[in-house]
């Protein structure tokens, strides 16, 4: 547990007084640095179908946009004291399922606007479990459901006409024959680089694959002879919040930058805080408390902390719940501590 805890969202919300199986009993986060830096918020998107950059970069902030203007009514520049940028690689994972021919997934900006103008409606304290199980798609078999699939590992191991029909661009981000992880990988590099180099904080949000693809970033530049003198141990990254992350299954992280390294090299060196949030029944981070998994990190002093907070998501898609997607998580959960 991190010590000098502030919380990172409003509360644990709960149903009938009781918390969500396996949720924490409140949200955590370590106490912020209280410099003079610049400050940028860096957005990674996660797998999938996406629409064109501009579009999705506006949804994401206008959700991060309102979510901070209802939390925060008298800091109503709080956004405003930072760099907003968005790390994008839409086009690489549309290409992707128009080539093989995959049914995509709903992807467009007018799907996302739905969503978050439906989360508007709601108060930070109607967030509960009693109405997320009122959400139309919801059943009460839908844990067992997420239980049973467990998490995108498992997918990926069911064989490969069903990977390549429910997660190309996961199965490709690993395959060695392919280009696709290398240009998703130089997507975000170039922006967590920039940031470093400006001497600024940093906190990224990255959402399910995406997070993946930032692990694997922050132990390149944090572990390779390349970025030692660029990235040395002073250049950190200030908060990173891992959203519907799969990190926590033991397939994945077998993947992962680092894995095959041994001792506190097998981890990234530049993290200064992680806050991971998972939701009810995403079975995509269905594994979503993630602390236990990276204690070593903390024990090795790589980073101050690892925290996980578990929340209900009230988001919906194609008219059922959504327990996976990102929309929610920035417009009512995520107070960027980094921008105080």
């Amino acid at each position: 547990m991190c010590k000098g805890l502030a919380p990172v969202t409003a509360s644990l919300h709960k149903s009938n007084g009781a918390a969500a199986p396996g949720c924490r009993e409140r949200f955590q986060s370590c106490s912020p640095l209280t410099d003079d830096m610049g400050k940028t918020i860096l957005l990674v998107h996660g797998r999938g179908i996406k629409p064109p950059k501009k579009e999705l970069y506006s949804i994401l902030r206008q959700a991060l946009a309102f979510g901070l203007a209802r939390d925060f009514p008298l800091d109503p520049d709080l956004l405003d004291s930072a760099f907003v940028d968005f790390a994008y690689y839409g086009d690489l994972s549309n290409a992707l399922f128009q080539k093989k021919n995959s049914p995509p997934p709903a992807g467009s900006s007018e799907s996302h606007a739905v969503t978050l103008s439906r989360l508007q409606r709601y108060k930070a304290d109607e967030f509960t479990g009693e109405r997320y199980r009122q959400v139309p798609g919801y059943t009460r078999y839908s844990e067992a459901l997420a239980f049973r699939i467990g998490s995108i590992a498992k997918a990926l191991r069911l064989g490969r006409p069903y990977v390549e029909l429910y997660a190309p661009d996961m199965r490709q981000y690993w395959n060695q024959d392919s280009d696709y992880g290398t240009e998703v990988r130089g997507r975000l590099l170039g922006h967590v680089l920039a940031a470093l180099d400006r001497g600024d904080r940093l906190c990224v949000i990255s959402h399910s694959m995406g997070t993946m693809t930032a692990w694997d970033i922050f132990w390149k530049i944090s572990r390779s002879g390349e970025y030692k003198e660029r990235c040395g141990p002073g250049k950190k990254i200030d908060l990173w919040i891992t959203v519907g992350s799969p990190l926590g299954d033991t397939a994945i992280r077998k993947n992962l930058k680092g894995y095959h390294a041994s001792g506190p090299r097998r981890y990234p060196a530049n993290i200064r805080r992680w806050q991971n949030i998972w939701a009810e029944d995403d079975y995509i981070c269905h594994d979503g408390a993630i602390q236990e998994d990276y204690r070593e990190m903390t024990e090795a002093g790589l980073t101050e902390c690892v925290a996980d907070a578990g929340i209900y998501n009230l988001a919906m898609r194609d008219g059922r719940s959504d327990p996976h997607n990102l929309i929610e998580v920035i417009a009512k959960y995520i107070e960027t501590t980094n921008l105080r």
